[in-house]
């Protein structure tokens, strides 16, 4: 059974070629809005009714506030967030990538280490998710 290790996960982070976040590895530890084709590790992305701006700002703010999150990279339509766990310290990857042209935030949260994570990656992007539309931005 194969493991994601540090150096792996690192290799994943950023948009790609293609324009996309990565796909998850094959491992039940990741969730990713951005490849439809993979139903094991697919989640509908956010939705925002403002600018781009005001969405990237208002989220910025949620994750502010958020304990053990921190924004490590910035460009114009993406963001790269470390999540370090409370107990363990397990650090996990979240990535959003701003798309204007339909007013969605596709993301991908996945574990730096390790193989299965209790679905803790899901849970996570469910609760920024529902944090996210409900205000309404």
């Amino acid at each position: 059974m194969a493991r994601m290790s540090p150096n792996v996960a690192k290799k994943s982070l950023g948009l790609q070629k293609n324009g996309k976040l990565s796909q998850c590895p094959d491992m039940p530890n990741c969730v990713c809005t951005a490849h439809k084709e993979d139903k094991a590790h697919i989640a509908k992305p956010m939705t925002f009714n403002g600018s781009p701006a005001e969405a990237k700002t208002c989220l910025k703010e949620i994750l502010a506030k958020k304990e053990g999150y921190t924004i490590v990279e910035e460009k114009d339509n993406y963001l790269r967030v470390e999540v370090v766990s409370g107990i363990f310290k397990f650090v996990d990857d979240v990535e959003f990538h701003f798309q204007p042209e339909n007013k969605e935030i596709h993301f991908r949260s996945a574990s730096r280490l390790g193989y299965w994570d209790i679905g803790a990656n899901r849970k996570r992007m469910k609760q920024l998710k529902q944090l996210f539309e409900a205000t309404g931005i």
